[in-house]
C-alpha cells in the first residue's frame, strides 16, 4: 500500500520527488516475497492522502495539491488536471521500471476505495481509469493485472466492465 504513511513514493516537497527510503523498503519486500512465495497487489494511491483542508489534514500536505505548490486546488482535479496527470504517469513509468520485473506483483492497484476521492464527478474517475489503464497496459511489458478499488459492496459498474481494468475487486 503506497500511503503517504508507508510506501507512498511522491512524498517529498514536490511532485516528481521520490522517496528512496520507501522504494528501497518496497525492494526488499518484493525480494522477501520471491523468497516467502508471496504475491503483492500493489496498491498506488489511497483516497485518504487526499482528505482534507486543514494543515493535519492530508491534502494539505499532498505534493499534487495547491497547499503544496502542486497544479490541483481540490483533489478532485487530480483525475482532470494535465500537469497532475503527466507527473501521475511519470510515477507509473517509474514504478513500473523498478518494479515490473518482479512475477511478485500480482496486480497494480490504482486506488484504494475511489468513492473517498473528495470532489470527484463519476465520469472523470472512469475517464482517469480508461487513460491511466490504456497508459499502464502499454508500459507494463510482463502483463500484470490492472485493478482498482471501490469500497461498495460491488463497486460500480461502468468501471468494472472497463477493458483496461483485470480484477473486480471491493
Amino acid at each position: 500500500w503506497m500511503y503517504s504513511y508507508e510506501l507512498g513514493l511522491e512524498w517529498e516537497h514536490a511532485i516528481g520527488w521520490y522517496r528512496q527510503e520507501s522504494a528501497f523498503r518496497l525492494d526488499y519486500a518484493l525480494d522477501l516475497a520471491k523468497e516467502l512465495g508471496m504475491y503483492y497487489m500493489l496498491c498506488l494511491d489511497t483516497h485518504q492522502d487526499f482528505l482534507g483542508s486543514n494543515p493535519w489534514d492530508k491534502w494539505f500536505q499532498n505534493p499534487y495539491s495547491a497547499n503544496m505548490g502542486g497544479p490541483c486546488k481540490t483533489a478532485g482535479e487530480w483525475f482532470t488536471n494535465e500537469v497532475a496527470k503527466r507527473a501521475y504517469c511519470n510515477r507509473l513509468r517509474y514504478i513500473v521500471g523498478r518494479y515490473g520485473y518482479s512475477p511478485h506483483v500480482l496486480a497494480w492497484e490504482f486506488g484504494n476505495e475511489f468513492e473517498g476521492w473528495p470532489n470527484t464527478d463519476r465520469e472523470d474517475l472512469r475517464a482517469w481509469h480508461i487513460e491511466m489503464g490504456d497508459y499502464l497496459k502499454q508500459l507494463d511489458p510482463f502483463d500484470h493485472l490492472v485493478t482498482t478499488s471501490f469500497w461498495s459492496n460491488v463497486g460500480p459498474r461502468d468501471i468494472w466492465d472497463l477493458p483496461q481494468i483485470d480484477v473486480v475487486q471491493t
